[in-house]
């Protein structure tokens, strides 16, 4: 209980506070924590990504150049997602622009790393997971079409043996599929964590309305 009350605290304070004024209902508030907490999260899986490239650059003797480059951008637009959250305090805007910002990532990450056969394939099929979590079952529908319709197209394009741009150096593709797999893996640990922390916080501690302020 203790635990998940400081978890709580520091989680409030990253929503931002026009939210908390505007006397939001419980749903509002778990919305509010999950998005918040997902966003972290986001910031924090390529942020370790990106420690293990570069711990693979330099101890590997291979050349992870272009792995290190499109993490350090991820990070930068995962950030200002965020920034935006706290200026816009719209949680639904955020939730929908945060959705297709992962998918859209996901998927030029895929076809710029060789599509059907990319590395990145598993991390492009965990976007039906993040949608439900923060946008809600409606969305995370759409984003199955979506993601099916992507993987369809991908597949097509690999049976009539189009050639898609390969940045990565293929040398380092079973690096890459190890990395992605964590991450791919590590993504969905976070996930279902976040939603039984934001249950448990709801249901098992019971913390009430009045309980969930912003911190002071």
């Amino acid at each position: 209980m203790f635990k998940n009350r400081r978890i709580a605290d520091m989680v409030d304070s990253l929503i931002p506070y026009s939210i908390w004024r505007s006397t939001p209902d419980a749903v509002t508030i778990a919305r509010a924590r999950t998005l918040v907490t997902v966003l972290a999260f986001s910031i924090v899986v390529p942020a370790i990504a990106l420690l293990m490239v570069v711990g693979l650059h330099f101890f590997s003797g291979r050349d992870f150049t272009p792995a290190m480059v499109s993490l350090v951008g991820v990070i930068v637009v995962l950030v200002t997602q965020h920034l935006l959250f706290q200026s816009s305090a719209n949680l639904y805007i955020t939730g929908v622009a945060y959705s297709i910002t992962f998918f859209v990532l996901l998927t030029a990450a895929t076809v710029f790393t060789g599509g059907w056969g990319s590395p990145v394939v598993p991390l492009l099929f965990c976007t039906p997971i993040m949608v439900f979590l923060i946008s809600g079952w409606r969305e995370a529908e759409i984003a199955v079409l979506f993601t099916f319709a992507t993987g369809l197209v991908l597949m097509l394009l690999d049976i009539m043996h189009v050639e898609l741009p390969y940045l990565m150096h293929k040398e380092n593709q079973a690096y890459a599929q190890g990395v992605v797999w964590f991450m791919a893996c590590f993504i969905q640990v976070m996930l279902f964590g976040t939603q039984k922390w934001v249950h448990g916080l709801d249901v098992d501690s019971n913390i009430s309305l009045d309980d969930s302020r912003p911190p002071k």
